[in-house]
């Protein structure tokens, strides 16, 4: 996000748009294998932001960015969580905190 924030303010003036695409966990083989060998702590956080399918992350991606957008967040849970870091960060972290003690109690 810091990049691309800089970079839309350096290439604006020159016509050029700058868009930042922030999808939550989309269903690929990539994540599919992930689920079976990745950090059981990771993985509950990520429950946390939902799972979109390819087709349909693909296609909100590319409406917000048809649609001239700058902050492109497909997924109600995503931008939910997105403004729940932004505007509330002391108890977005705690609960994050709790989400990592709950997971690390679970799995070890």
């Amino acid at each position: 996000v810091g990049l691309a924030t800089t970079l839309r303010y350096e290439y604006e003036h020159k016509g050029i748009h700058i868009s930042c695409v922030c999808p939550p966990e989309v269903e690929t083989a990539m994540v599919s294998e992930e689920r079976s060998c990745g950090n059981r702590v990771s993985l509950e956080l990520k429950k946390f932001g939902g799972t979109m399918q390819a087709d349909e992350a693909c296609d909100q991606i590319m409406a917000d960015l048809d649609a001239g957008k700058w902050m492109v967040i497909p997924s109600i849970n995503a931008k939910v969580l997105a403004a729940s870091a932004r505007l509330f960060p002391a108890p977005f972290f705690a609960l994050t905190q709790q989400i990592i003690k709950y997971a690390e109690k679970k799995f070890g």
